[in-house]
């Protein structure tokens, strides 16, 4: 769930807390639970019990009234917002995690009074000026107050990232003109992308996955070359005679690049293929080089 989609809440099933006042500034002994009342030695235990316990998590966690004001963390909460537990004390929510104003705190409040928690995508405001994108689970505690919100916050900056990263291979491979086949050494197709399914002639490039190679070559020794040539991390190119699903024999330009073996151990190539045709057309009107 994202900011947007708690603003569609509707406002009636949302509740009206009074944010004009500041809460008033901590007592010296109210900085953990257990301090309304028991005795010494069991508030000192509770506050221990506490601060073990927000020390030992990974995620930053912070502690917000139902007027939307910080008034507990964590020590990774320091790390991730670059504020002392002093400063990150009274501190608006607001001026930690992007949009968190009060009406969104209060739709927010009361969907985890229906289904107990809820997960979000937002941003974190860091005092660097840093804006890093977060996952922050979001629960119910009575901690100072009753209604207070617990917000477990995680960075998302290398997840995003790596998904950033496969959308524009899956841009550069499904968009590239020649076609490129990922094999095990058996000559099973494990991958073909579009460009490799219009020039063998196949409904879709999944219709060429678990086929095998040898099935689209009119020699099988020209196979056997191409999956063993590359073995000595050396690139193997050169013509190749290929039969289409529509029984056509073409002749194209192939390359094959043997892939590093991961932990299952298969030996796979890559196999890379180009109408000759085509090669001729992109030497004939290709530019003069300059140097």
């Amino acid at each position: 769930m994202n900011l947007a989609a708690i603003l569609k809440t509707p406002p009636q099933s949302v509740p009206s807390p009074n944010f004009t006042s500041a809460p008033p500034p901590p007592a010296a002994d109210s900085s953990a639970p257990g301090t309304a009342g028991g005795t010494q030695t069991e508030r000192s235990r509770d506050r221990s019990l506490y601060k073990a316990v927000m020390g030992g998590l990974y995620d930053a966690v912070l502690i917000v009234d139902p007027k939307g004001y910080v008034v507990g963390s964590n020590k990774r909460a320091e790390v991730f917002f670059g504020h002392p537990e002093q400063v990150l004390w009274n501190m608006e929510c607001g001026k930690l995690i992007a949009g968190f104003s009060a009406i969104v705190l209060a739709q927010i409040r009361a969907n985890v009074e229906m289904s107990g928690f809820t997960v979000i995508a937002g941003n974190g405001l860091c005092n660097n000026g840093d804006v890093v994108p977060a996952e922050i689970a979001i629960g119910k505690i009575n901690f100072l107050n009753d209604g207070d919100l617990l917000l477990s916050v995680r960075s998302v900056a290398r997840r995003k990232m790596a998904n950033e990263l496969r959308e524009l291979e899956d841009d550069l491979l499904r968009n590239a003109t020649c076609g490129l086949l990922l094999c095990a050494s058996d000559g099973t197709i494990e991958y073909a992308n579009p460009a490799a399914a219009r020039l063998l002639q196949a409904p879709e490039e999944e219709g060429l996955v678990k086929q095998s190679l040898a099935r689209y070559c009119v020699s099988p020794m020209a196979v056997e070359m191409l999956l063993n040539a590359p073995s000595n991390k050396a690139a193997w190119m050169g013509r190749l005679a290929l039969r289409t699903g529509n029984g056509m024999n073409v002749e194209m330009m192939a390359a094959a690049n043997a892939c590093p073996v991961r932990k299952d151990g298969v030996r796979r190539v890559v196999v890379s293929l180009m109408p000759m045709l085509q090669t001729h057309n992109v030497l004939r009107v290709a530019p003069p080089v300059v140097c």
